[in-house]
């Protein structure tokens, strides 16, 4: 876990593989083992958040059943061990004593539960008093490369026959392993204006995000009338930015080889749509004329070709802009 002192400074935990990776999230633990646990953050007891602890970390004695706490961590991508589908789990990093103002509001416990959900153990006894959920009990802050892209339109029926507003979703990687890709959504008729500007292979930053848990229910029923459901943790965002050299410190060699593979699919998807031009009728006594070569954006076929050259042929900054600039250049 982090030292008293660094707990002081955000910018030295702030990033994982050199890119922004980095939350805090306030309510109740429960379901406490000696590995992790679940953090509760209203009444449904299917909307609690898993954390975990590092392999070389114990857990706090005064982190008992019920503490209330703020944890500092990171979210990490995985897969769900049911469905295989995309989840996540929150990292923790240190466990701290959170504000009165960094407290999930009492309202969050009000809400009617959902048919075969259970409640959840614990009932605040402070809080916000029904304020609007504040910055501060949950948000999450991280950058990335795309890697996964699917558009859920608006209008779309979803599974108990209510219609969507629309949603995108991501999955955004910062680690080799694809399997530990971070799920992310964004929500809203604006949606699919993010997909046409977003392409895979694109560097981008979710920040002012929260963690959100998606429940799916399965039609397993338990015992007391509770439904069995597969839990799936992800990260909400009202929309992406860009992303800097101050989120995207560095460009591992396996991240510039993605991309730069993103970018040579488009370059030779173009190439093999384009029609190339008829050639001239051959003047009298010279030879015919070879037909030209179907044409691909100069800029783009330059900044491909550089991966050839090795990891240092392009600077990690001439990087990011080529990734955000890549659906422009290459449809």
């Amino acid at each position: 876990m982090l030292s008293a002192e660094s707990q002081f400074s955000s910018e030295v935990y702030a990033y994982k593989n050199g890119m922004r990776n980095l939350l805090w999230v306030t309510g109740y633990v429960g379901s406490l083992h000696a590995r992790g646990g679940m953090l509760y953050t209203s009444g449904n007891g299917n909307q609690a958040i898993a954390f975990e602890l590092a392999p070389t970390d114990s857990m706090p004695r005064r982190i008992r059943e019920g503490s209330v706490t703020k944890i500092v961590g990171r979210i990490e991508g995985r897969r769900h061990p049911q469905t295989g589908e995309p989840t996540a789990v929150v990292r923790v990093l240190s466990f701290q004593v959170p504000r009165v103002l960094d407290m999930p509001p009492d309202s969050a416990w009000n809400h009617s539960l959902p048919k075969g959900a259970p409640a959840s153990p614990f009932k605040p006894g402070q809080g916000q008093a029904g304020l609007g959920l504040r910055n501060t009990s949950n948000v999450v802050d991280l950058a990335g490369i795309v890697t996964g892209l699917r558009l859920k339109r608006p209008g779309a029926v979803r599974e108990d026959g209510t219609q969507s507003t629309g949603c995108l979703y991501l999955l955004l990687q910062q680690t080799e392993d694809p399997t530990e890709s971070i799920p992310i959504r964004i929500y809203g008729r604006f949606s699919g204006q993010e997909e046409r500007a977003i392409k895979l292979g694109t560097c981008v930053r979710a920040k002012a995000s929260t963690l959100r848990v998606d429940s799916k229910r399965t039609g397993n029923m338990l015992d007391g009338g509770l439904e069995e459901v597969n839990s799936y943790l992800y990260v909400r965002s009202p929309g992406l930015y860009v992303a800097t050299r101050e989120d995207i410190q560095t460009i591992p060699a396996w991240a510039k080889s993605l991309i730069e593979e993103q970018a040579r699919e488009r370059a030779a998807k173009r190439a093999s749509t384009a029609v190339p031009s008829a050639p001239p009728e051959p003047a009298p006594d010279s030879s015919p004329v070879e037909p030209s070569a179907p044409k691909v954006s100069t800029v783009a076929a330059q900044q491909v070709s550089s991966s050839s050259e090795g990891d240092d042929s392009i600077s990690d900054e001439d990087f990011l802009k080529f990734s955000a600039n890549t659906a422009k250049r290459i449809q």
